[in-house]
C-alpha cells in the first residue's frame, strides 16, 4: 500500500501520506541516496508505463530516465494531493506523449473528425472474454500509436476520458471517439488472430 488518505481540517483537502514520505522529504533536500531508493522502488512500474505507450524498449528507458530527472528537479511541486506514484506516472505519461509528438505524431487528425462517431462492437462479449491475455497483448502492440495510447491510458492506467483528453490535448469528444475506435480495432485484431 503506497499511501493513505486523510481529510484536512476543513474536510475538503485530501492529503496523501505516502509510505515512502520520508524518502520524498529527503529527495526535496537533494539527498542522492533517497533519490536512488525512490528510483529503485518505482523504476519498473514507470518503465512499464512508458513501454506500453512507446512500444520501444530503448525509447521507454530514455523516457523513464528523463521523467525521473524531471521529478527530482520538480519534487518541490509535489504537494501530496495525489499519491507519489500517480504524480510520477503522470510525468512519465506526459514525457511519452511529448516524445510521440516530437516524432510528428498527431493524436487526432481532420480525417477522424469527418468519420461517424457511432460505435458498433466488433464482437460479442462472450467471444471477447475467451481471448487469451497473450493474444490481447499482441494485438495491442499491433495498434497504431494513437489507438494504443488511448487504450493504455483508459484501460491500463485508469484515466477517465476527460483526463485522457487533457493529456492528449484533444477535446473530450475526440478522446471518446478515439477510445471507441481503438477498442473496436483491438477487438477485431484479437478475433482475427485467434
Amino acid at each position: 500500500m503506497e499511501s493513505r488518505i486523510f481529510k484536512g481540517m476543513s474536510n475538503q483537502t485530501e492529503i496523501y501520506l505516502n509510505v515512502h514520505q520520508h524518502l520524498i522529504d529527503r529527495c526535496r533536500e537533494h539527498d542522492q541516496q533517497a533519490q536512488k531508493e525512490i528510483y529503485r522502488l518505482y523504476y519498473k512500474a514507470m518503465y512499464n508505463t512508458s513501454l506500453r505507450l512507446m512500444k520501444d524498449t530503448h525509447a521507454a528507458e530514455d523516457i523513464m530516465q528523463i521523467a525521473f530527472l524531471k521529478a527530482f528537479k520538480k519534487i518541490h511541486t509535489y504537494n501530496n494531493t495525489s499519491s507519489f506514484g500517480a504524480w510520477l506516472k503522470r510525468i512519465v505519461i506526459n514525457e511519452s506523449i511529448s516524445k510521440l509528438r516530437k516524432n510528428k505524431y498527431e493524436f487526432y487528425t481532420e480525417d477522424d473528425a469527418k468519420l461517424e462517431t457511432t460505435y458498433e462492437p466488433a464482437t460479442t462479449s462472450s467471444e471477447w472474454k475467451r481471448a487469451s491475455i497473450k493474444r490481447v497483448k499482441e494485438s495491442l502492440a499491433e495498434l497504431n500509436d494513437r489507438y494504443r495510447t488511448v487504450i493504455n491510458l483508459v484501460l491500463i492506467e485508469g484515466y477517465d476520458l476527460q483526463e485522457v483528453a487533457d493529456i492528449m490535448d484533444v477535446t473530450y469528444a475526440n478522446a471518446r471517439v478515439l477510445y471507441m475506435r481503438a477498442k473496436n480495432s483491438l477487438q477485431k485484431l484479437v478475433l482475427e488472430n485467434e
